[in-house]
């Protein structure tokens, strides 16, 4: 046992732009690995983070969350079940959503690339827009942060819902942007 350093007590961790608060904490000397137990608090310049059983790997740039876990960034949420946060990327499963104050995206899987700015969506994909009352469905999908566009690329349905009424929309691929205050929806290649 000579080879692990533990804490059981609400303690944090502070390293350079980040820190780390939880109820208990395992240091593994050979692996060079933290485990970090019950009610975890993940700070950083980027994001924060909350969840119950998080691993990072000192020398590698990498965090693994298990369980039910909020990312926060500025402006959208992530939630898991589990997940894998890299230095410029991100993976996250189980129950997956992303949620902003416009839309929330639910998927099997969602990745996400710092550098290029986009969120790809695979498996069961379903936007939900509260604001204009469209929900797409789609097998796969990518978002691109930058220029606010989605784009829904594998079996498509787009629904319009009003009081009356839905209107289902079938395509090979919708492209949704908003421009200013407007949204568009594109149907291609029809």
């Amino acid at each position: 046992v000579d080879d692990i350093i533990q804490f059981d007590n609400r303690s944090e961790i502070i390293k350079e732009d980040e820190s780390i608060i939880s109820n208990r904490g395992i240091y593994f000397l050979n692996e060079k690995k933290y485990q970090f137990l019950d009610s975890v608090i993940y700070n950083s310049i980027d994001f924060s983070l909350e969840t119950d059983n998080l691993i990072s790997l000192e020398n590698d740039n990498y965090t693994q969350l298990i369980g039910p876990s909020l990312i926060y960034f500025d402006d959208k949420t992530i939630f898991c079940e589990e997940g894998f946060i890299y230095e410029n990327t991100a993976k996250f499963f189980k129950n997956a959503y992303i949620k902003s104050k416009d839309f929330k995206i639910e998927s099997e899987s969602i990745f996400y690339n710092k550098e290029l700015e986009k969120i790809n969506a695979l498996g069961n994909v379903v936007l939900i827009d509260t604001i204009n009352d469209i929900l797409i469905k789609s097998e796969e999908a990518d978002f691109f942060e930058k220029s606010n566009k989605m784009i829904f690329k594998k079996e498509p349905k787009l629904n319009l819902i009003s009081e009356e009424d839905t209107l289902i929309i079938l395509a090979d691929r919708f492209e949704s942007f908003k421009n200013k205050d407007k949204s568009f929806i594109y149907a291609y290649p029809n």
